[in-house]
């Protein structure tokens, strides 16, 4: 995963956000991610985008600089019409890392984050298997 860990002192005021989004209110279940869903993302190359879900993906296999890594359990990430993906990607090489971002029952929550892209998708793992995960791995990780 391409992500940085950080812990934040308790004892300084900071806002949970994310750039070009906003705050952050927590990060949804993966029950709650369902096709069509919008979502929004702020990635490197591509900036500011609206986006929506596709397909869960029980397993994907990704070529990168000539090498195939197989990925388990992601969410497709597309353009919401025909036209969009048309004119753009909808995430291009470089958002690898970018949070995904949709609307919760607390407001906007994190939904996954951008690992690989093709010209008609992108690929997210989504936040509840990267949290549980890191805590797997003895991390004591929270999301707002």
């Amino acid at each position: 995963m391409d992500l940085s860990l950080i812990e934040l002192n308790r004892g300084i005021d900071s806002i949970h956000e994310v750039t070009g989004i906003g705050i952050i209110s927590g990060y949804c279940k993966k029950d709650d991610l369902q096709e069509g869903t919008m979502v929004e993302l702020h990635g490197r190359t591509t900036g500011y985008k609206k986006l929506k879900l596709g397909d869960a993906i029980v397993v994907k296999r990704i070529k990168y600089k000539g090498q195939n890594y197989c990925f388990k359990d992601l969410v497709q990430v597309k353009a919401v019409t025909l036209r969009n993906l048309i004119l753009h990607r909808p995430v291009s090489g470089g958002d690898s890392g970018a949070w995904i971002c949709a609307q919760g029952a607390s407001g906007t929550e994190w939904a996954g984050m951008i690992i690989a892209e093709d010209r008609l998708s992108g690929y997210a793992i989504c936040s509840e298997d990267i949290l549980s995960w890191l805590n797997g791995q003895g991390y004591k990780l929270e999301c707002c």
